[in-house]
């Protein structure tokens, strides 16, 4: 006995789904008249548990993209005329400075989850820096 285990699409192939469910079913159909249908199964590559996709779902999902396709909500023939000519009525210092203005970002804005490693040397430089002892610029 052999175990044939062909990769029909990897995981980036996959999100493309009708288009791929097709290619797949062709040629899961070319190995079932190569090996038999009592001889062919057909397995996810990982388990699927906690994942709530069937049939239903991707019947649906095409039936949505290509809604979407022809949708002149999502295809605007002006803005595709405009393409590269787009200019902005503002520059971009000029735009800068609006946000800065607005906003009041410091200069180098940035979140964290908490979750990076925070050494004693940068606890002492952010402490430092937030006791206007470091300056920047």
């Amino acid at each position: 006995m052999f175990l044939l285990r062909p990769t029909l699409f990897d995981v980036p192939e996959a999100y493309k789904t009708i288009t791929s469910l097709k290619v797949v079913t062709g040629t899961l159909r070319a190995l079932e008249g190569i090996v038999g249908k009592d001889k062919l199964v057909v397995s996810t590559s990982s388990s699927l548990l906690h994942t709530a996709v069937d049939l239903v779902f991707f019947s649906a999902n095409a039936a949505a993209q290509a809604s979407r396709k022809s949708s002149p909500r999502v295809n605007n023939e002006a803005v595709q005329k405009v393409g590269s000519d787009h200019r902005r009525a503002t520059n971009v210092s000029a735009r800068l400075d609006a946000q800065q203005k607005k906003l009041n970002l410091p200069i180098l804005p940035t979140t964290t989850i908490g979750s990076f490693t925070q050494t004693a040397d940068l606890r002492r430089v952010r402490r430092e820096y937030n006791a206007r002892k470091i300056l920047v610029g």
